[in-house]
């Protein structure tokens, strides 16, 4: 199975995907900025997709890959976030610029990512 994640400058959305490539439930959509202005964006998008994966009774080693779709310039590694000029945090700062967002989210869970546009 697959997460997939839409991030927009409004609302992000996450659905799970089957082997079959098919949606297996409902998308969640909550707002962009809920993450983005969080202390941990990181933590708080990482707790959004468990909370997904709970609610979904899916266990996190049947998850083989996060995909992540960001309203931003991607690096050509897939990995790299170069700049997100609609996710700021509390102080009106970039939250993703330059910023290493595959590895991070592989570091708070362990499941292989990327990031796309």
């Amino acid at each position: 199975m697959i997460i997939g994640v839409d991030m927009g400058g409004t609302n992000t959305r996450i659905g799970l995907v089957d082997a079959e490539m098919h949606l297996a439930g409902p998308c969640r959509v909550v707002p962009s900025r809920s993450l983005a202005k969080a202390p941990d964006t990181m933590a708080a998008f990482w707790q959004l997709l468990e909370d997904t994966l709970d609610h979904a009774g899916v266990n996190t080693e049947a998850i083989r890959r996060i995909s992540v779709g960001v309203p931003a310039s991607v690096c050509g590694d897939l990995r790299t976030i170069f700049c997100a000029p609609n996710l700021m945090d509390a102080s009106g700062k970039l939250v993703f610029e330059n910023y290493p967002f595959a590895e991070e989210l592989e570091r708070l869970c362990g499941i292989p990512a990327l990031v796309n546009k």
